[in-house]
């Protein structure tokens, strides 16, 4: 059995005995999750024997199955039954819909290599360097004000007060000490 199929197989399995432990906190309704325990678990012992594709559709199945149960019980509002159903059809129909990668990822390609322009020293180079600089430093001063502009007053406030709270609190432990 391969890599992708054996993992699938341990958490269905892993989802059948979260589906037989909640069934026992399940009261009135302990045979209902016991044996959506037992379905999940016998279709996880079953991948050898159908193969991994149809078990995919089987998984899909029996998560509408576990869906169906939820709701023509007329248990869907009992969060000990329903929870656990429904948490376990998810995860089925994630392992469902996540295709096995058998034959690995493709090899990187690499990159052409793009030669980089010749460092500009010149005066004019450094002078344009400085006005980006500048440009991106005025930039952030005009978000960072519209920020401080549209932050409401009251949290603005608070900010303030919890500073002078802090600012008190060190200073009478400064004096205290």
């Amino acid at each position: 059995m391969p890599r992708p199929s054996r993992v699938r197989r341990i958490a269905e399995i892993l989802t059948a005995l979260f589906l037989l432990g909640a069934s026992l906190h399940a009261p009135g309704s302990t045979l209902l999750v016991l044996g959506a325990a037992l379905l999940v678990g016998g279709w996880a012992w079953l991948i050898g024997a159908v193969g991994p594709s149809v078990h995919r559709v089987g998984l899909v199945v029996v998560a509408v199955v576990l869906v169906g149960l939820t709701v023509l019980t007329g248990r869907l509002t009992d969060l000990a039954v329903s929870g656990p159903l429904l948490f376990a059809a998810i995860v089925l129909a994630q392992l469902a819909r996540s295709r096995p990668n058998v034959a690995g990822p493709a090899p990187a390609q690499p990159r052409p290599t793009v030669p980089s322009p010749p460092a500009d020293t010149s005066v004019r180079g450094r002078r344009l360097a400085r006005r980006v600089g500048e440009a991106a430093g005025r930039t952030g001063t005009v978000v960072t004000n519209s920020v401080e502009r549209g932050l409401p007053v009251g949290a603005r406030r608070a900010g303030r007060l919890v500073g002078r709270m802090a600012a008190r609190r060190s200073a009478n432990n400064d004096r205290s000490h």
